[in-house]
């Protein structure tokens, strides 16, 4: 799409320079031949032309991505107010995204930006807009409260004491574009899909991307009730896209009072502080040591304390690299990429490790 909008345009402005500049087509424009000639050619400039600024104009459903922030040792949280201690040796590093809406903005950016990072417009950070910005904000916080479960979860597990939990999966929001979506509310809990019980997203995405139903009966409870939903799916999407509604996972449980409480920037959306947040916190509650390096890291983490990968991955080894940190834990699954970013980017001093799970994680730092 982008290249075939920039050849409409710049092939406009070739026939136009050819027919206007060039002497030789000048003398001759006469000649009932070249007259002939020019009419096609400079039709067909202004249908390029025209469909170039009519694409320019265009919504586009793609992010820029800023090359990453330094949050200088805090780490996120949402409703849990207390600083982390300024010595702690584990570092967060963010990545910032910027609506691009038109394809003159993409351009404008590309200029700006993107001669000085090859990687700007990495596919891997482009987003399709599903959603409206709010939309995207509340799942943004949404992830990260989830985040946070997860971390404390994983913590506690990790250093083997006990913490009741429960699970449930909640509708956090409808998307507006899907009409069928409307028939549900924020709050609804999902007990069930076509009479099998709900037992998580990963689940019921793999059902939805094998089943061919065009109509999916969900369970719901509103208000305490239970209810059955008949739903029809959009056939432009897959798996749980298909529905219009994002789930949220909400993980009830107990923690004690002496728990720490962490702090970040309402800015910080998400799921890539997991793996910084379940290090803190096990750094906290088990007084587990390391050794004294400074530690960036970057990661989603599940409740079994699995590290899941991330996107900005490139932006973040070219933020890291400009920080004074010793060791980048990234996912497992990302270390090549995060590798290779490194090499890109000519960063020679700084140490680059994948880690599967949290307990990988503190291995690499004894």
């Amino acid at each position: 799409m982008k290249i075939l909008l920039a050849f409409l345009v710049l092939s406009s402005c070739g026939f136009v320079i050819i027919y206007f500049l060039l002497p030789d087509w000048r003398k001759n424009r006469n000649r009932p031949r070249k007259q002939f000639l020019m009419v096609p050619i400079l039709a067909l400039a202004s249908l390029f032309a025209l469909c170039g600024i009519i694409g320019l104009l265009l919504k586009l459903p793609f992010f820029k991505v800023n090359m990453g922030v330094d949050l200088d040792g805090s780490i996120a949280s949402v409703d849990r107010f207390v600083q982390q201690p300024a010595n702690s040796p584990f570092q967060f590093v963010a990545i910032q995204s910027e609506s691009v809406h038109s394809m003159g903005d993409m351009f404008y950016y590309k200029m700006l930006y993107g001669w000085k990072h090859p990687r700007f417009w990495d596919s891997e950070d482009t987003v399709i807009d599903l959603r409206t910005d709010a939309e995207n904000s509340l799942v943004g916080q949404n992830d990260m409260k989830e985040t946070i479960d997860a971390a404390y979860l994983a913590a506690y597990r990790y250093l083997e004491k006990p913490l009741e939990n429960t699970t449930t999966y909640e509708i956090l929001t409808t998307y507006s574009k899907f009409p069928e979506s409307q028939k549900f509310r924020a709050g609804d809990q999902i007990v069930s899909y076509n009479g099998q019980a709900m037992q998580g997203v990963k689940k019921l995405d793999a059902y939805l991307r094998e089943s061919k139903d065009k109509t999916v009966n969900i369970g719901i409870l509103r208000e305490g009730k239970p209810q059955e939903v008949a739903l029809q799916r959009n056939p432009y999407y897959t798996g749980i896209y298909s529905l219009g509604f994002h789930i949220g996972v909400k993980e009830r449980y107990s923690i004690p009072e002496q728990s720490p409480k962490l702090v970040a920037p309402d800015k910080v959306q998400g799921q890539s502080a997991g793996l910084v947040i379940a290090l803190e916190l096990v750094h906290q509650l088990g007084n587990k040591p390391y050794k004294e390096i400074k530690v960036a890291a970057t990661g989603a983490i599940d409740a079994e304390g699995k590290v899941h990968e991330v996107g900005g991955l490139y932006n973040k080894v070219a933020t890291v690299s400009k920080q004074k940190v010793d060791l980048f834990l990234v996912p497992k699954s990302q270390e090549l990429y995060a590798l290779k970013s490194q090499k890109e980017l000519g960063v020679s001093n700084l140490r680059i490790k994948g880690v599967s799970s949290l307990e990988e994680a503190f291995q690499a730092l004894e």
